[in-house]
């Protein structure tokens, strides 16, 4: 594996660079798939999130993925190594069994996962980018919006509060 499918990931840990920072080198992260190396799935596998990448490649990013199929799976995958998991269930790591995370192994996880993810977020570009782009677009919304209430405001004016006033005739 570390000939043909791993290599790619190597050279992009080793020779990549990130635009805008100073810490980071190499991708800002890896995404692990819903499959199996042998009878261990990717998400859980500590040799493919952990020692490889962080310990032989000097990762520094997160490793994430989407795959989520078992409770116990992922518990796994945070022992392994994995910083985030992507579920449309919205799951935190209190709700995995088998995670004790208040104290010991599971917390100590817990703490590597989010040191991971901020370590990624404040040392990217992406926190301090500049488009270089004016804010004059912003007034096209307001004077769409603007102009009918300022209209529907003068037909009240001018048309209805007049009615409730109305004088009488004076026979």
């Amino acid at each position: 594996m570390r000939e043909i499918p791993l290599r790619v990931y190597e050279i992009l840990c080793k020779e990549a660079a990130v635009s805008g920072s100073e810490v980071l080198s190499g991708n800002t992260g890896f995404m692990t798939g819903m499959n199996f190396i042998g009878t261990s799935h990717t998400t859980s596998h500590y040799s493919l999130c952990t020692a490889l990448p962080r310990g032989e490649w000097g990762f520094t990013g997160r490793i994430v993925t989407d795959a989520e199929s078992y409770n116990n799976t992922m518990s796994c995958a945070v022992r392994a190594g994995t910083d985030m998991i992507l579920t449309p269930n919205a799951r935190t790591f209190d709700d995995i069994e088998g995670m004790d995370n208040s104290k010991g192994y599971g917390l100590d996880k817990i703490r590597e996962a989010a040191k991971h993810r901020l370590f990624v977020f404040v040392n990217t570009a992406g926190i301090s980018v500049d488009s270089g782009l004016s804010y004059a677009w912003v007034a096209l919304p307001v004077v769409i919006s603007v102009v009918p209430a300022l209209g529907a405001v003068a037909i009240f004016v001018f048309m209805v509060f007049p009615a409730f006033f109305v004088k009488k005739k004076e026979a």
